[in-house]
């Protein structure tokens, strides 16, 4: 499984699972009129894992 590591690195998916020490702020985004989202800042010692890619993965992929 590949690790992304470097500053900027980023992950995209419809279901990202996290782990981490300290989960410190979780901010709303309004992305449309009545749909909204979620920030949070993970600190010390965060993994990330994709859990279920995008629908256009699985796709390809068969």
């Amino acid at each position: 499984m590949t690790e992304y590591r470097k500053l900027g690195d980023s992950l995209r998916a419809d279901k990202i699972v996290a782990s981490a020490r300290r989960v410190n702020i979780i901010r709303v985004d309004h992305r449309t009129s009545k749909h909204k989202g979620q920030f949070v800042d993970l600190r010390d010692n965060a993994y990330c894992v994709i859990d279920i890619p995008f629908k256009s993965e699985l796709e390809r992929k068969s």
